[in-house]
């Protein structure tokens, strides 16, 4: 499906076997990507960022969303396994 970075959508994405729920919003300029686990699973968390509209839209808003979960999900676990080995 193809999703338009100037308007608000809601989807899922998967990073392995953790699903999160993205949240595109735009404003203008720039726009708020979020996610929240649709679960819970350990070394994962909720995260948000602003990035450029122009920038998700020329990429698209899926491709774009994928990438930084996947970044996020990395992040968090590697934080998660650092506290762990201390």
């Amino acid at each position: 499906m193809d999703r338009n970075a100037t308007e608000k959508h809601q989807f899922l994405i998967w990073v392995g076997e953790t699903p999160y729920m993205v949240t595109w919003t735009p404003a203008g300029e720039t726009g708020t990507m979020s996610a929240t686990l649709a679960g819970d699973f350990i070394g994962s968390e909720d995260w948000s960022r602003s990035f450029q509209t122009s920038a998700v839209d020329d990429i698209g808003l899926e491709t774009w969303a994928a990438q930084i979960a996947a970044y996020e999900h990395a992040a968090a676990a590697g934080r998660h396994h650092h506290r762990m080995a201390a």
